[in-house]
C-alpha cells in the first residue's frame, strides 16, 4: 500500500478524533453552562413563587446528572407549607458529537400520594416526557409528550388522548417559538348518560424580545370542537379561537386580543358565532418590564407593600394609555348584538396620580351598541322556557316590550328599525347614557 497515502489516511483519522472529542467535550460545557444561568434568571422572580433547586450535579466526559427540587409556595406568609416536586436529568453529551450537541432526557419523581393515581391511569408509562436538544452554539429544543391513555372508576371512563409539544429557544434567550398539541379528550359517564367531547387543542406561539426586553410576538390557542352530551339534549361549539398579538414601536407597547367562536351547537345545529377583538397601546415598554419585574417579586413576599409597584407604574401614567373594545358582535339564531368602546386615560402629573378625584376627572370612555328585536324575542323565549312558561313569538315579542318600556321612556334606550341602540359616555367623571346624565 502507497506509504504516502497511509500517512495520510492516518492524519485524517487523528484530526477527526481530536475533532470528535473536542466537540464532545464543547457540547458538555455547553450544557454544564445551562444550568446556572437558567436557574439565576428563573429564580430571579421569573417563575413567582416556584423555586428550582440543584441537589447535585455531575458531568463527565460523555454523560452527565443534575438531581434538583421544584419546590412551589402557594403562600409566601406560610413559608413551612410548600409543594414540593423532585427529579433529576440524564445528560448524554454530543449524541452526534461531530456536530457539537447534546441531550438532556428529565424525569419527575412523583410524590408518593401522586403515584397510585398516576399507575392507575398511566401504568408504567411516564405521565409526563420531556427531552431537551441543546445546539452546537447553545440554542434549545425541548419536546414534551405524554401517552394516551384510559382510566375508567365507578363514575365512568376518561379518555386523554395524550400531548405533544416542541419549545425551542435561541442561544441568547431572545426568540422562542413553540407549538402544543393534543387530540383532546373524552369523557362518559357510567350510565351512558353524559359523553363530553373535547377534539384537538392546539396552542402556537412565536416570540422575540423588543428593544425593552418585553416579549413580542403572537400566539394562537384553537379549540377544534367541543360537544356535550346529558340526558338526550347536546350543547357545544366549534373552532374557538384566542389569538394575541404584541408589539413596541418608539418606546411605547401595544397588545390585541380576538377571541372567535365560528359555530353554536344546539343539538348538533349551528344557532350562532360570536366574536370580540380588544386592543390597548400607548404603553411605556420600560416602564411596563419594571412593573411586570415588581409583580413577580411581589408574589413571593408576604404582605407586599403597593408602593415599589406603584412607583415602577408612574411613567405609564406620565404618559396615558388608551384601550378599544373595537368590536363585540353576536349572531344567535335570526338575532344579532353589537357593540364597540374607547377608554382613554391622558398623561397624569405626579400630583394627579396621588389623587383619585383627578384620575377620574381625567378618564374618558366613549361606547355604543345595538341589539336587534329578534335576537331579544329569542332570548325571552329561552327564559320563559326555562322556567317552565313556553311562550310564543308574539308573546315573546310583549315580554320585551314590556320590560324595556321604562328605559325607552327615560331615554337611556332608543327604538329603531330592527331592535334598540345606546351610547356611554363617561367625561370630567360624569355618565351618561344614550345623552341621558345619570345621577
Amino acid at each position: 500500500m502507497n506509504t504516502q497515502l497511509i500517512k495520510m489516511s492516518a492524519a485524517v483519522v487523528v484530526a477527526l478524533g481530536i475533532t470528535w472529542g473536542g466537540t464532545t467535550w464543547y457540547g458538555g460545557q455547553q450544557i454544564a453552562a445551562q444550568y446556572p444561568k437558567a436557574l439565576a434568571k428563573l429564580n430571579d422572580g421569573a417563575l413567582g413563587p416556584i423555586k428550582i433547586v440543584v441537589k447535585k450535579q455531575q458531568f463527565g466526559f460523555f454523560t452527565g446528572r443534575v438531581d434538583w427540587d421544584v419546590i412551589f409556595t402557594p403562600n409566601p406568609c406560610e413559608l413551612d407549607h410548600t409543594i414540593k416536586f423532585s427529579g433529576y436529568d440524564d445528560i448524554k453529551n454530543g449524541v452526534f458529537p461531530s456536530l457539537g450537541w447534546g441531550q438532556i432526557q428529565s424525569h419527575i419523581l412523583w410524590p408518593e400520594e401522586a403515584r397510585p393515581i398516576l399507575t392507575r391511569v398511566f401504568g408504567s408509562k411516564e405521565p409526563l416526557q420531556i427531552k431537551t436538544n441543546v445546539g452546537f452554539l447553545g440554542g434549545l429544543q425541548v419536546q414534551v409528550m405524554s401517552p394516551v391513555s384510559t382510566f375508567g372508576n365507578e363514575k365512568g371512563t376518561f379518555e386523554w388522548k395524550g400531548f405533544t409539544g416542541k419549545i425551542t429557544q435561541d442561544r441568547n434567550a431572545s426568540r422562542f417559538h413553540g407549538d402544543l398539541i393534543t387530540p383532546g379528550i373524552t369523557f362518559t359517564s357510567a350510565d351512558k348518560e353524559t359523553v363530553i367531547t373535547l377534539d384537538k387543542v392546539s396552542y402556537d406561539f412565536d416570540s422575540q424580545k423588543g428593544q425593552s426586553g418585553l416579549g413580542l410576538g403572537q400566539g394562537e390557542l384553537v379549540f377544534s370542537a367541543l360537544n356535550a352530551v346529558n340526558a338526550g339534549k347536546s350543547f357545544g361549539f366549534k373552532d374557538f379561537k384566542l389569538i394575541s398579538e404584541t408589539t413596541e414601536k418608539d418606546g411605547f407597547f401595544a397588545m390585541s386580543m380576538t377571541y372567535k367562536v365560528a359555530e353554536l351547537l344546539q343539538e348538533g345545529k349551528s344557532i350562532g358565532k360570536i366574536e370580540l377583538a380588544v386592543t390597548a397601546d400607548h404603553i411605556d415598554a420600560l416602564a411596563l418590564k419594571d412593573v411586570v419585574a415588581v409583580m413577580q417579586k411581589m408574589q413571593t413576599q408576604c404582605k407586599p407593600a403597593p408602593d415599589p409597584l406603584l412607583k415602577a407604574a408612574q411613567p405609564i401614567f406620565a404618559k396615558g394609555i388608551s384601550a378599544k373594545v373595537n368590536h363585540l358582535d353576536i349572531g344567535f339564531f335570526d338575532g344579532k348584538a353589537h357593540a364597540e368602546a374607547t377608554a382613554n386615560l391622558p398623561a397624569l402629573t405626579a400630583e394627579e396620580q396621588k389623587d383619585p378625584k383627578s384620575t377620574v376627572q381625567k378618564f374618558g370612555v366613549d361606547g355604543k351598541a345595538n341589539v336587534t328585536q329578534a335576537l331579544l324575542i329569542k332570548l325571552a323565549d329561552i327564559a320563559g322556557k326555562a322556567q317552565g312558561q313556553p311562550t310564543s313569538p308574539e308573546q315573546s315579542a310583549q315580554m320585551v316590550e314590556m320590560m324595556l318600556a321604562k328605559p325607552v321612556s327615560e331615554g337611556l334606550l332608543s327604538k329603531s328599525a330592527d331592535g334598540y341602540t345606546t351610547t356611554l359616555q363617561v367625561r370630567e367623571g360624569k355618565v351618561s347614557v344614550n345623552g341621558t346624565p345619570l345621577n
